[in-house]
């Protein structure tokens, strides 16, 4: 129902307005003695009014740019007005004068159905007035309407635009498996097949999940904790092939938090960040404890490892992108934060557990 209403908005507002403006003509003017005369007169002006508005409306449409306006559209604007409210009067005469011939052969008592004939005083300038005062309000209307809905329209452009460019902003931004990681997993998947073919077959089944992984969650805003999980210990796997017990990751999950929706390769990022800027820069290597808790409506999740992170480049494009990534997808509802000293550094990722959608609240 509300879209068919808003489709035919025109029509709708057409019958409703002239509607009642023929029913309060009707009233002021005692046109009809009876029901039967007042049904006609009332569908009758209605329908002069609509049909005149209908062919004023096709003009203006046609004739009248609201992009380039000139004075030339305000001409035509004043010269359509004027000829709608010089037919409208002549238009209602002659078809009260048809109605009424056609009446004299339909009813018994025709005479009755109208109190008086319809006339065509030309010199009832009141008469010219008012319809002029009605045309030129409608025409005011339909130009309100007309410049509301254009506004709507174009807001509803800019606001798909925006999420566009902020999708592709946070396709640029998501996390891919980096290729380097990919060309020493094959190499390292490589030796391991001289040792154990089983290991090493199921080591590069995990690396095959993982680039699919990468591949088709590209287009998506939001995966499950445990999709994301099990990518993470394919890659931690795949990392204890080449670092044994240098590397190692502890983690302690909600069990509330398996099934809630997060950003992917998020989680991932940020323990390929932990491994490479700390934890394997340590002589002896190190561990990654991670604890995610839902709390208040919040997903933490804290990454800890021993051994200030190495600032590099590297290390703070990936922050940089994990926080841009936030943004766009909770405004300003996500944090990341990072503390660290000289024993260890901590991050924490904080977001709702509603479903990421693009944030395109005009700035």
């Amino acid at each position: 129902m509300k879209s068919f209403l808003s489709k035919h908005s025109f029509w709708v507002l057409q019958i409703l307005g002239w509607g009642s403006f023929a029913l309060f003509a009707n009233l002021i003017n005692d046109i009809g003695k009876n029901t039967t005369g007042q049904f006609i007169a009332l569908f009758g002006l209605m329908f002069i009014g609509i049909l005149i508005t209908s062919v004023l409306r096709w003009v203006l449409k046609h004739y009248v740019s609201l992009e380039n306006f000139k004075a030339k559209d305000l001409m035509i604007i004043a010269v359509s007005v004027m000829a709608a409210t010089a037919i409208f009067p002549k238009t209602a005469y002659w078809l009260g004068y048809l109605v009424g011939a056609i009446t004299k052969h339909l009813f018994t008592d025709h005479q009755n159905i109208f109190n008086k004939p319809p006339t065509d005083d030309i010199s009832d300038i009141g008469k010219y007035v008012g319809y002029f005062i009605i045309i030129g309000g409608w025409t005011i209307f339909y130009f309100v309407i007309k410049i509301l809905r254009r506004s709507n329209n174009e807001r509803i452009k800019r606001l798909e635009l925006k999420k566009k460019v902020k999708q592709a902003q946070l396709n640029t931004l998501k996390g891919h498996i980096n290729p380097q990681f990919m060309f020493n997993s094959l190499n390292n998947i490589k030796g391991l097949m001289l040792e154990d073919v089983n290991e090493s077959r199921s080591m590069l089944t995990k690396l095959s999940e993982m680039l699919r992984y990468s591949l088709t969650k590209n287009n998506v805003n939001a995966v499950t904790l445990e999709e994301e999980m099990e990518m993470v210990n394919n890659y931690v796997s795949l990392m204890q092939i080449q670092y044994n017990d240098r590397f190692k990751l502890t983690s302690k999950i909600d069990a509330l938090a398996q099934n809630m929706e997060i950003p992917p390769m998020l989680v991932l990022s940020l323990v390929e960040h932990c491994a490479k800027n700390g934890v394997l820069l340590q002589r002896k290597g190190g561990e990654i404890f991670m604890n995610i808790v839902e709390e208040d409506g919040f997903l933490k999740i804290t990454l800890e490892h021993l051994g200030k992170t190495a600032g590099s480049k590297e290390s703070d494009l990936l922050k940089r992108m994990v926080e841009q990534r936030l943004k766009l997808l909770y405004g300003d509802d996500a944090k990341f934060l990072e503390t660290s000293n000289s024993e260890s550094t901590k991050y924490l990722v904080h977001f709702p557990v509603c479903r990421p959608q693009l944030n395109t609240s005009m700035q």
